[in-house]
């Protein structure tokens, strides 16, 4: 019969025991095949089982509300811009990243941009830009002089004043039908000027100079924007969403299938065989297998872990 207190002993007093069961966890684990590691429909039903659960648990939109809040709040009283928070060598790939040239399809592009809210924005534009610039369009009375020339100049003014109201109501008219007519043809030299590959590369300084922007401003700028977004309301929406989707038939299904398939490719590979070549177990299983040890031997030096030792010993 094992001896418990003498196990405990063994197991806190020697960390190499505790370092050899981690290597033994870690190649059990990279040596199985994937069929084995991933069963389709105890991962996908586990998954969906989960988020069910987490779904209808009235506790969890309280807990994420309380998360949220607390972190806007903390981003608010921040005054220190993002850029003294951000690493700056993290922001240089980004920007990298962004200026890349890119030329949309400019087919996709319009059927994204062509929308109502877009055509009131062009509207609003076009419409205060053309007014602006017909009002201005008056005669230079004042620059005339006083000679004869310039009487005639005033009596046209008075004339033009006496059918103004008229003039002015004819002409915004104009505008608006003018407007409504330009607004697709200026929508589509929008879309052209954005998709033509000439100006890609002043697209993308753009994108990456807007980081920068983004960057100069307090982070408290962006706690008041993110607030701005009602956070309570959005993790409603999004509750419901994942409620909607994690109740269909199609996403069990879906996820099964993907699942399936995977390991109907890959399955007969062990985990280290389907890793290998890409450096991934060389670079994670240190400090995974570093992590893994300093759990296990705080569960070790717990008391919880010695009743159970004793208990599995009687």
């Amino acid at each position: 019969m094992p001896n418990a207190a003498l196990l405990l002993s063994r197991l806190r007093g020697e960390p190499q025991h505790t370092q050899e069961l981690v290597e033994l966890v870690l190649e059990d684990l990279l040596e199985r095949p994937l069929a084995e590691l991933v069963d389709p429909k105890l991962v996908g039903d586990a998954l969906l089982s989960g988020l069910r659960n987490s779904l209808k648990n009235p506790g969890t939109k309280s807990w994420i509300n309380e998360r949220l809040q607390a972190g806007i709040a903390q981003l608010k009283a921040d005054q220190r811009s993002l850029l003294r928070r951000v690493p700056r060598d993290a922001v240089e790939p980004v920007q990298d990243l962004l200026k890349r040239p890119y030329s949309p399809d400019p087919h996709v592009l319009r059927a994204m941009v062509d929308h109502q809210a877009m055509r009131n924005l062009m509207r609003e534009v076009l419409t205060h830009s053309l007014t602006d610039f017909a009002s201005k369009l008056k005669p230079p009375t004042k620059a005339l002089g006083t000679g004869r020339l310039a009487q005639w100049a005033g009596a046209a003014t008075v004339a033009a004043k006496m059918v103004g109201s008229e003039v002015e109501r004819q002409l915004d008219g104009r505008i608006k039908s003018y407007v409504d007519g330009a607004i697709s043809h200026a929508i589509g030299i929008a879309v052209d000027n954005v998709c033509d590959h000439k100006n890609a590369v002043e697209y993308g300084n753009m994108r990456a100079d807007m980081i920068d922007v983004a960057l100069a401003f307090p982070v408290s700028t962006w706690g008041r924007e993110l607030a701005k977004l009602e956070p309570t309301a959005l993790v409603d929406d999004v509750h419901q969403i994942l409620s909607a989707a994690a109740s269909s038939k199609e996403l069990e299904e879906e996820l099964r299938a993907m699942l399936e398939g995977m390991v109907e490719e890959q399955g007969h590979l062990s985990a280290r065989a389907f890793l290998a070549g890409s450096g991934l177990e060389e670079s994670w299983r240190p400090p995974m297998q570093t992590l893994m040890l300093s759990h296990t031997r705080n569960v070790i030096e717990s008391q919880v872990f010695a009743d159970w030792l004793h208990k599995v010993c009687e």
